[in-house]
């Protein structure tokens, strides 16, 4: 970490975003209800005939439909005011592209992740009765590989919204993303585990808090964004 970079206030940026929630959970959820309605009649076309196409096509809606609420989040976060009509800018074809593009991008940088745990499963089952020494090296490569897949998804984890914000093709979105998130890796793995609080909160509610619960999720996304995509040293893209 060097002098002067900027650190991502985890709490300061969840208390924001709570606050943006007011006047957002219809735009949002109506972005989620035409989605749902769409996957329904794909599921349904897909019963009759071609339903493996049918099942490319709901994977493409449900990208689009993560990005679409990635927007409007990001937008809430800036202080737009947001419509579910807004979820149509992400609608063109080099938006989608380009979010297709960076999904298969982060799977070949997620490689080497799977290449460790590759390892550990290779180690764990290349003796019949493995040694407690091999299990034990085992679990380190098993720990290693989550390891870099969580640190890889942290600094991966500004992609979708340079994209869908600033328009950047996919290989920009990512060192755009591996710029932002400089020195602030174990600052978004708290603001997951925060996620992650959020989302069991509304599930011990019977899902009623999901009501709050998803809209805030994408307000923080926007908020931990924007704050970390105006950072003041980060060098143009080059």
């Amino acid at each position: 970490m060097t002098e002067g970079t900027y650190i991502l206030p985890v709490m300061e940026t969840v208390k924001t975003a709570w606050a943006k929630v007011s006047g957002a959970k219809g735009s949002l959820w109506a972005v989620i209800g035409i989605f749902l309605l769409v996957q329904i009649v794909l599921e349904i076309c897909g019963g009759i005939g071609a339903k493996g196409l049918f099942n490319f096509i709901g994977w493409l809606v449900q990208i689009i439909a993560g990005a679409s609420l990635i927007y409007l989040g990001i937008k809430r976060a800036q202080d737009t005011p947001i419509s579910y009509k807004m979820a149509k800018d992400v609608l063109n074809a080099r938006i989608i592209l380009y979010i297709i593009g960076l999904y298969i991008l982060q799977i070949l940088i997620f490689i080497p992740a799977g290449i460790v745990a590759g390892i550990g499963v290779f180690l764990s089952h290349m003796q019949s009765e493995p040694s407690t020494a091999m299990h034990l090296v085992s679990a380190l490569f098993y720990l290693a590989a989550v390891a870099i897949f969580i640190f890889l998804s942290a600094r991966l984890w500004l992609g979708y919204g340079a994209i869908v914000d600033k328009k950047l093709n996919p290989w920009e979105a990512v060192k755009l993303s591996f710029k932002t998130t400089q020195g602030n890796v174990w600052n978004l793995i708290g603001l997951y585990i925060i996620n992650i609080f959020i989302i069991i909160v509304c599930l011990i509610t019977i899902g009623i808090g999901f009501i709050w619960g998803i809209p805030w999720l994408m307000i923080i996304y926007g908020e931990a964004y924007k704050r970390l995509s105006s950072r003041q040293d980060i060098r143009p893209i080059g």
